[in-house]
């Protein structure tokens, strides 16, 4: 009696996540492919992909965006089936503005730091150095320096920086009113120098 083995394997992968600035490398996932000592596996990429280890297992680690294929071999009869993913990649950095630089000064002993180059809404997550204060959710500062905010996206894990100088001019004027002088009959008048 003749049988017939030409049975093709299964070759199945898992969705996968996209890369991102947080998540640099994923790890493909194949468990539900034919296993076994009959089987062997052999990742390719393409489209950018890069396999950095694993590539002849069921779960190879991966840290590019890109196209990924299996090939499942039944080494008993020859036959081959393969699956392919797609791996995505989100590195998408939020844009940052933190406005043109400022002067404090005897009148103005309070500035406004960001304005609208700041992106808001819960996706993101913003910090300031140096002495700042908030009020009704906006950034001031009462000090001279130099101050970064950093904006974090927190879907993708992207950081974004920008700076803005505060300088301090309270230099007073100098007021002179010149040497002075009595006023008399004969000079009820003097002109004052400044």
């Amino acid at each position: 009696t003749i049988t017939r083995s030409d049975n093709n394997p299964v070759a199945v992968i898992a969705t996968v996540p996209q890369l991102n600035c947080e998540t640099t490398e994923r790890i493909l996932d194949a468990a539900g492919s034919s296993a076994g000592v009959n089987y062997t596996y052999q990742w390719t990429s393409s489209n950018g992909g890069h396999i950095l280890n694993g590539d002849n297992t069921l779960a190879p680690l991966i840290d590019e965006p890109g196209t990924y294929t299996l090939t499942v071999t039944d080494q008993t009869n020859g036959c081959t089936q393969t699956a392919s993913v797609v791996v995505g990649e989100d590195i998408d950095h939020p844009i940052v503005n933190a406005e043109p630089d400022t002067n404090l000064t005897c009148k103005m002993t309070e500035v406004l730091l960001g304005g609208s180059g700041i992106p808001s809404g819960p996706r993101y997550k913003i910090e300031w150095s140096g002495s700042v204060f908030e009020v009704n959710g906006m950034v001031w500062t009462n000090q001279p320096g130099t101050f970064t905010v950093t904006v974090t996206d927190t879907v993708n894990g992207c950081k974004s920086a920008d700076e803005v100088t505060v300088t301090h001019d309270i230099t007073t004027p100098d007021a002179v009113a010149g040497v002075g002088a009595t006023l008399t009959c004969l000079m009820p008048e003097y002109e004052l120098q400044g």
